[in-house]
C-alpha cells in the first residue's frame, strides 16, 4: 500500500473517531434532556390530575349547593303557599274535593274503584304538617270508603280492614259514601268480609250512598242486617248478589224500614222487600229490580215508591201473575224499562202511568198483551227504545199504537249484548199506509258488543219516504196527518256499512 493511501486511511479514522466522540456527547446530552423532560411531564401530569380532581369536586359541590338551594326555595314557596291560605278556606277546599260528581251519580249502578278518590285523604295529609293536622281534623275528607276484594278472588287482607277502620274513625259523624265490590271474595275470606260489614253496620245511620256486591256464598243474615235498621241519610243504594245464591228467591220483608231521603235503589238477587203497609219512600226517583224476583218482592216496592217514582226498570215481570186489589198509580213515572220478559197481562192491569213518556223493552217481547198498557199511555209516549231482537213481524203491528213516538232507539243492555233489527223493519215503516209513527224525527242505532244486523237499503227507503215531499205525499191526508221529516239518524253500530253512513248523511243534508 502506498504511503498516500495509508495517510488517507488514518485521516479518515481520526475523522470518524472525532465524529463518534461528538455523537456520544450529543447522545448523553439528549438522554439528560429526555430525563428532564419526563420529569417535567410527570410533574405536569400530576398537576393536571390534581386540577381535574379539584374541578370534579367543585362541580359536585356546585350541584349539591344548587339542589339544596332549589329545595330550600321550593320549601319556602310551599310554606308561603300552604300558610297563605287561611285554615277555614283550606278546610272548604278539602271538603270540596270530596263532592261526588254528577257523572258518577248518573252511572251509580256501574261500580268503579276510584284509586285517586280513595288515596286522596292520605295525599292531602302528606303535603306538610299543617295540612296533615287539618286533614285529620276534617271528617269529610275520610268519608269515601271504596274497597275491591283482591283480584282473582283473593280475600280481604287485615291491612284493608285496618284502613277502613281508620276511615270510619276519622270520618266522625259525617255522611259516608261506600263502594264495596266483594262478589269475588273467596270462601276463606268470608270471615274478613263479615268483619268488614259489621264495622260498617255500626255506622248505618250515617251511610249516604252504598254500592255493595256480595258473593253467592254470602248469607242474608247477618251480612244484610244493616239494611233492616233505619237509614235516615241514604240517598243511593245498590245491592247485587252473585247469581246462584240459595236464598235469592225467598222473599224476606222488614228491610229499608226508614229511608226518607232514598232517591235511587237497585236490587239484584237479594230476595228482600220493604215493610208495607207503613213503608213510604218520600224521595225515591229511580227503582231498578233485577231477576230473579217474585211478585211478593216487587209489588211492595212499587206500592211504596209509586207517589214519587220517575224511572222504573223491571229486569223481569214474568213471575207477576196476580193483580193487586187496586191498580197502582204512578203520577210522576216518565220512564219505564223492561228486561228479559214481556209485560204480563196482570202487570198491565196493575200499573197506571199517566205521565209515561219513555218506554224501553226487548223487541221480541212485544205481544198483544201490550195493548192494555198502551191504552192509557200511548198518547204521552214520545221515546221508544227496542232492545235485542226486533225482527218479529208482529212488533210494528203492536207498537203502531204509539202514534206520538218522536225518538226511536235500537240498543243493547247487560242482558242482551247485541241487538238485531231487520231490513224489513225499516221497509215496513217506509211503505205503511197510514204511516206508522208519523211524528218520528230521530233514529239511533247504539253501538253494541256484537250485532247480528245485516243492513240493506230499508233505512234509505225510510228516509226517502219521510224527507222527500214528492214521495212523502199522502193522498187526501190533512197536513197534521202527514209524517214528519227525519232530522237525525245516528248510526253508532260498528256493523253499519260505510256506504249506508254516507248515503244517510247525504240525504239528511241535501233536503231540509
Amino acid at each position: 500500500m502506498s504511503s498516500t493511501a495509508r495517510s488517507q486511511r488514518l485521516a479518515r479514522m481520526r475523522a470518524e473517531e472525532d465524529f463518534l466522540a461528538l455523537t456520544e456527547a450529543r447522545l448523553e446530552s439528549q438522554r439528560r434532556a429526555d430525563v428532564a423532560a419526563r420529569e417535567r411531564l410527570a410533574a405536569a401530569q400530576a398537576e393536571a390530575d390534581a386540577t381535574r380532581a379539584e374541578v370534579q369536586a367543585l362541580e359536585e359541590r356546585q350541584r349539591q349547593l344548587r339542589h339544596g338551594i332549589d329545595e330550600l326555595r321550593a320549601q319556602h314557596r310551599r310554606e308561603l303557599w300552604t300558610h297563605a291560605i287561611p285554615l277555614d278556606c283550606l278546610r272548604y277546599i278539602f271538603e270540596e274535593t270530596t263532592v261526588i260528581s254528577n257523572d258518577e251519580w248518573a252511572h251509580f249502578e256501574t261500580w268503579e274503584h276510584s284509586g285517586a278518590r280513595t288515596s286522596m285523604p292520605f295525599t292531602l295529609a302528606s303535603v306538610c304538617r299543617r295540612w296533615r293536622q287539618l286533614a285529620v281534623a276534617t271528617p269529610a275528607v275520610w268519608t269515601y270508603i271504596s274497597q275491591d276484594a283482591s283480584p282473582y278472588g283473593k280475600s280481604l287482607s287485615p291491612r284493608m280492614l285496618a284502613r277502613i277502620s281508620l276511615l270510619l274513625l276519622r270520618s266522625s259523624c259525617d255522611r259516608l259514601d261506600i263502594r264495596l265490590k266483594l262478589d269475588m271474595c273467596s270462601s276463606s275470606g268470608l270471615s274478613n268480609m263479615s268483619t268488614l260489614l259489621s264495622l260498617i253496620a255500626v255506622h248505618a245511620p250515617r251511610i249516604g250512598s252504598m254500592h255493595l256486591h256480595l258473593p253467592k256464598t254470602a248469607m242474608r243474615e247477618p251480612h244484610m242486617d244493616m239494611f233492616k235498621a233505619p237509614l235516615p241519610s241514604i240517598t243511593h243504594l245498590c245491592i247485587v248478589v252473585s247469581s246462584g245464591n240459595a236464598w235469592e228467591l225467598n222473599a224476606h220483608g222488614g228491610y229499608l224500614p226508614y229511608a226518607p231521603k232514598l232517591e235511587y235503589l237497585k236490587l239484584e238477587s237479594t230476595g228482600i222487600t220493604c215493610s208495607t203497609p207503613y213503608q213510604n219512600f218520600g224521595s225515591l226517583r229511580e227503582l231498578v229490580l233485577f231477576p230473579p224476583c217474585t211478585q211478593a218482592q216487587v209489588v211492595p216496592f212499587l206500592i211504596a215508591a209509586s207517589p214519587t217514582l220517575e224511572r222504573l226498570y223491571l229486569g223481569s215481570t214474568k213471575l207477576i201473575t196476580a193483580t193487586t186489589p187496586n191498580p197502582i198509580t204512578f203520577p210522576r213515572l216518565s220512564s219505564l224499562a223492561s228486561g228479559g220478559a214481556s209485560f204480563s197481562t196482570a202487570l198491565c192491569d196493575m200499573m197506571r202511568m199517566p205521565a209515561l213518556q219513555s218506554l224501553s223493552m226487548p223487541g221480541w217481547t212485544v205481544v198483544e198483551s201490550f195493548t192494555r198498557l198502551f191504552e192509557h199511555t200511548a198518547k204521552n209516549i214520545s221515546s221508544l227504545t227496542l232492545v235485542g231482537d226486533c225482527t218479529q213481524e208482529s212488533t210494528l203491528g203492536v207498537l203502531q199504537m204509539l202514534h206520538n213516538v218522536q225518538t226511536l232507539c235500537f240498543s243493547d243492555n247487560s242482558q242482551y249484548l247485541f241487538y238485531d233489527v231487520s231490513n224489513d223493519f225499516f221497509e215496513e215503516l217506509a211503505t205503511a199506509s197510514p204511516p206508522i209513527w208519523p211524528k218520528l224525527r230521530s233514529i239511533r242505532l247504539d253501538a253494541s258488543v256484537s250485532s247480528k244486523s245485516k243492513f240493506g237499503d230499508g233505512l234509505v227507503s225510510l228516509i226517502r219516504a219521510r224527507n222527500f215531499t214528492e214521495v212523502n205525499a199522502v193522498p187526501n191526508a190533512a197536513p197534521e196527518a202527514r209524517p214528519c221529516k227525519l232530522e237525525t239518524v245516528d248510526l253508532q253500530s260498528p256493523s253499519t256499512p260505510l256506504w249506508l253512513r254516507s248515503a244517510v248523511d247525504h240525504m239528511l243534508s241535501s233536503r231540509s
